[in-house]
């Protein structure tokens, strides 16, 4: 296996020794990464696999804050172990030369025992002791290197003690950021005294529409009902986190990124209620026909059209679902996951382009942060949309014991036929609305980051990745699966066409994701650019 895949799996393997991980992260170690150089002191990337299982037991926005954060502190780090004057922090603040290393200690092997640091206290920040403690025990075990912890770093800690000042510049991130960033961490948000409701949104006062068992409008979401306790215990889902839509961003600014979202069109030209459903769809192929027994009574011209979009795109969630195959599977479940199908890529860039670790972090920093910060445009154009998923309209509009071919699922993949009423998608349905696409914009500005540092997202640089027999689970895919990306491009089409395969989009909603993030890699880029000193080489120019 690469290096790169090496450190992660025996990071992975390790933190498993100590104790079960929350996610079956091994499942999700594809081979195929390209192996970092001998040059890069692998620390960093070694703890991101440790931190991996921590970081995916979460809900998108709570791992692309997590990621955010442990570039960010990178990033600071790298003015504090470099002879760059020019190089800043990400708030664009200069190092005193005081507050720098000693000059023989300005080296990559500090830097990366520094990022180190800051991760294990951003660890402990965010998922507790026991991860820290954890973690840095797989660095011990596997690298034999001995990394300090928070409790017996000080404040105080100055760059010569490398591991201590990475604690240092990550309690100023945990201070000036991850606490008073609108996603009520603390749960006191809103004039709270007495038992803190941690993360509960107290900005936006969204309220759903509908409620799971009885939905009333049929383009507005509606939460659905899972088993994720387990033996029976079904439970409704609640928008994930809200407030993230008005979160601090990483590097854009507040105002830009609502305007983006702002722009992004309503998906339906009308809503529709129960009593505009009833009757179900009118015939496929027939622009002038009606449901049967006719239009009900007040549905106008928007009405109709809406409707019509609905029931066409419900007949394409099921081509589509009948056409899955095991590529389609394997790839629907990694780009499912963005921490494991577009964080990998720095290694690629690494290799494709010799990147320095300076650079690797910039790129990190680059990438994770533009992906933050579409995350919060896309959650707050998903807020205004509140727009309805496949499986919560289409019993209504064809009726759940109607006998349809899909995919048959885990105990019979492949085309099946079935009532309706026992279909679901391959991947689950996220609790947030439908439109658009957060998956489309997050891959988009992933391959764009990537494409920046190797020559475009057309170029011809191919990232190979290799899925092993079961990767997706249940027997999928049947046997090892390789799969080539010719160019980064092809990355992120790939990646918006698996929203498509498993079930869990509309076609519209995919354009509308990629268009809502038109350019913001390039504007986060040029904004980090202005910051990033010499490790800043392979960025657009500045402009702030």
């Amino acid at each position: 296996m690469a290096r790169r895949g090496a450190l992660l799996a025996a990071a992975a393997a390790s933190v498993a020794a100590a104790a079960t991980p929350p996610t079956p992260v091994g499942a999700q170690l594809q081979g195929g990464v390209q192996p970092l150089p001998p040059s890069i002191p692998p620390l960093p990337f070694f703890l991101v696999g440790a931190l991996g299982p921590f970081v995916a037991r979460d809900e998108v926005p709570f791992q692309l804050r997590a990621t955010a954060a442990f570039s960010r502190a990178w990033f600071n780090a790298i003015p504090v172990y470099s002879d760059d004057a020019s190089a800043k922090t990400a708030d664009g603040d200069d190092v005193p030369d005081g507050d720098r290393a000693p000059p023989a200690l300005r080296t990559d092997e500090q830097l990366a025992l520094a990022a180190g640091g800051s991760m294990l206290a951003i660890a402990n920040h965010l998922y507790g002791a026991t991860a820290e403690v954890q973690v840095a025990g797989a660095a011990q075990a596997v690298l034999g290197i001995t990394l300090p912890l928070s409790t017996t770093c000080a404040d105080s800690s100055p760059p010569a003690e490398a591991v201590c000042h990475g604690h240092v510049l990550a309690r100023r991130i945990i201070r000036d950021r991850l606490a008073v960033d609108g996603f009520n961490e603390a749960g006191t948000d809103g004039g709270r005294t007495f038992n803190p409701a941690p993360f509960a949104d107290v900005v936006t006062g969204y309220k759903p529409i509908n409620k799971p068992d009885k939905p009333r409008v049929f383009t507005r979401w509606v939460p659905l009902v899972e088993d994720l306790v387990g033996r029976g215990t079904y439970v409704a889902q609640r928008i994930t986190a809200p407030q993230a839509s008005r979160a601090l961003p990483a590097v854009l600014d507040a105002a830009a990124l609502a305007a983006r979202a702002a722009a992004v069109p309503a998906p339906y030209e009308a809503k529709l209620t129960r009593r505009m459903v009833a009757r179900g769809c009118p015939p496929a192929g027939h622009p002038a026909g009606a449901p049967p027994g006719g239009w009900p009574f007040g549905m106008n011209a928007k009405h109709r059209a809406t409707l019509r979009l609905l029931c066409a795109e419900s007949v394409a969630v099921l081509d589509q679902s009948a056409a899955l195959n095991d590529t389609r599977r394997a790839l629907g479940r990694w780009f499912d996951n963005k921490l494991f199908s577009i964080g990998p890529l720095v290694q690629d860039a690494a290799v494709v382009s010799g990147l320095t670790l300076p650079q690797l972090m910039v790129f990190e920093h680059a990438s994770n942060g533009a992906l933050y910060d579409a995350m919060i445009l896309l959650w707050r154009a998903k807020l205004d949309a509140d727009a309805i998923r496949p499986p919560s309209v289409m019993a209504a509009l064809f009726g759940g014991d109607t006998v349809v071919t899909a995919d048959g699922g885990p105990t019979a993949p492949g085309p099946t036929s079935m009532p309706l009423k026992e279909w679901a998608p391959f991947l689950r349905i996220m609790p947030h609305s439908e439109y658009p696409s957060a998956s489309a914009c997050l891959c988009k500005v992933g391959a764009e980051v990537f494409g920046q540092y190797v020559g475009g997202v057309d170029a011809a640089v191919p990232v190979t990745r290799e899925f092993p027999a079961g990767f997706s689970g249940g027997g999928v895919p049947a046997t090892d699966l390789t799969v080539t990306f010719a160019r980064p491009a092809e990355i992120a089409e790939a990646c918006s066409a698996s929203r498509l395969w498993t079930g869990v989009h509309f076609r519209p909603s995919i354009p509308a994701g990629e268009a809502a993030c038109e350019g913001l890699a390039q504007e986060v880029m040029q904004r980090i650019a202005c910051f990033a000193g010499a490790a800043g080489a392979g960025l657009p120019p500045c402009d702030e």
